[in-house]
């Protein structure tokens, strides 16, 4: 994967990372059961998916793809909530 495309995966995948957030805004769990369940699975895939690139190129960084890929990145590695132990991987990285 280039720079180039990891930074528009990175872009995409926080576009739809906010999206789902965005459906549940202000709603506890139990008010909106699908649609909470629906962003628990783009954090799942985007979690995954991270995990991935980090195993194959390291930590995406600024001078990569970009501040604002990179600050994607972290804001994915702050929705890895059910995967903690990935979490912290991901920020010592």
């Amino acid at each position: 994967m280039t720079d180039q495309e990891l930074q528009t995966d990175l872009l995409r995948r926080v576009s739809l990372d906010q999206e789902a957030r965005q459906r549940v805004e202000g709603y506890s769990e139990d008010a909106r059961v699908a649609e909470w369940a629906a962003a628990r699975e783009v954090d799942d895939d985007n979690t995954a998916w991270l995990y991935a690139v980090v195993a194959e190129r390291c930590w995406p960084r600024i001078c990569e793809v970009g501040e604002e890929a990179a600050t994607a990145a972290c804001l994915l590695a702050q929705h890895a909530d059910d995967s903690t132990d990935l979490q912290l991987l991901f920020h010592s990285r």
